[in-house]
């Protein structure tokens, strides 16, 4: 679920499983700093993540 209301949301789509579509430019659902604090960190340990994949294939089509 989207973290913005339909009117307000500049993307065509949701994506499923409950994730964010907005990325971690609007928490309005998560109203106390530890809360967002929470969210951030699991995003940036996501984007990491995907971050490590990407080197990995980069090496591996590198040679």
């Amino acid at each position: 679920m989207c973290c913005e209301p339909p009117r307000h949301h500049r993307h065509g789509h949701a994506f499923g499983g409950g994730e964010c579509c907005c990325g971690p430019m609007s928490f309005r659902r998560f109203p106390s700093k530890k809360e967002r604090l929470e969210r951030l960190e699991k995003y940036k340990e996501e984007l990491e993540s995907e971050l490590a994949g990407l080197k990995e294939e980069i090496e591996r089509l590198g040679g």
